[in-house]
């Protein structure tokens, strides 16, 4: 864990450490949205209050009316990833997100602890099993 992550750890009510994880992801479809929330409340409930994920499509809906949304959503995503302790990514699909990909490569720059999910066992890309991902995220 870099020292930046180690400084920017909460602590809870018993002196524990909290960890906000930057979770990255779908969010265009109604089971992209649910699977977030649930894997967010599972996380939340097994770690006992440790691991509080932040999820892009929980954005105040009031800022969503603004003129530069495209740019708002993308420098907010990203200062979050910044800012947070860990980063989880859903890879997911037969095409990976973009944007997911943008933040993942962003983390693994920061040197932030960093999990992929794959729930989805169809293959991204590459002529064998052993190739479930897009080339430029393998390794």
């Amino acid at each position: 864990m870099s020292k930046n992550t180690e400084r920017n750890l909460a602590k809870d009510e018993a002196g524990e450490n909290k960890h906000t994880v930057y979770t990255a992801g779908g969010i265009f479809t109604q089971h992209d949205l649910a699977t977030n929330v649930f894997i967010k409340d599972s996380v939340w409930r097994q770690s006992d209050g440790k691991f509080e994920l932040v999820l892009p499509q929980s954005k105040e809906l009031r800022e969503l009316d603004r003129p530069d949304i495209a740019a708002y959503i993308r420098n907010v995503d990203l200062a979050q990833v910044v800012k947070s302790d860990l980063f989880l990514a859903r890879f997911d699909g037969l095409e990976l997100d973009a944007g997911t990909i943008i933040e993942f490569m962003l983390a693994k720059f920061l040197g932030k602890p960093k999990v992929i999910l794959r729930c989805d066992s169809r293959r991204l890309g590459g002529e064998s099993l052993d190739e479930p991902y897009n080339l430029m995220v393998k390794n």
